[in-house]
């Protein structure tokens, strides 16, 4: 069973690390990230499949950190989340493929104002 979680984990993370490295960073529209954990999409851009997201201002006490952070705060239905510490710098991925065809960034802006926030 333990080979099995292994395997199983390995696997994982190397999905969202290739994820991340397919993106060409320089090309991705912009969000902000609050130290609330608000994620604000860039309104002057179309709706995008993934997003650069500057979290230098931010302040994590190690990479652990951040991992567990965006995953209280950055996880549901329609959103991944794949963080690079050293960089100082998240890339979002919004699930556009389950979303209807007509979604604006307007209903997608209050998606992911209803994910769980920090008190």
């Amino acid at each position: 069973m333990k080979i099995l979680k292994s395997l199983f984990l390995t696997m994982a993370f190397s999905t969202f690390g290739l994820m991340a490295q397919d993106v060409p960073l320089e090309e991705l529209p912009t969000a902000t990230l609050n130290s609330d954990f608000f994620l604000t999409l860039d309104a002057e851009s179309p709706v995008s499949n993934y997003y650069y997201v500057d979290i230098s201002h931010l302040d994590f006490a190690n990479e652990a950190d951040l991992i567990k952070q965006c995953g209280y705060y950055l996880t549901a239905n329609l959103i991944t989340t794949v963080a690079n510490y050293s960089d100082h710098y998240l890339v979002v991925q919004i699930h556009t493929e389950f979303l209807e065809d007509d979604a604006s960034l307007e209903q997608i802006q209050t998606y992911l104002n209803q994910l769980t926030k920090p008190l």
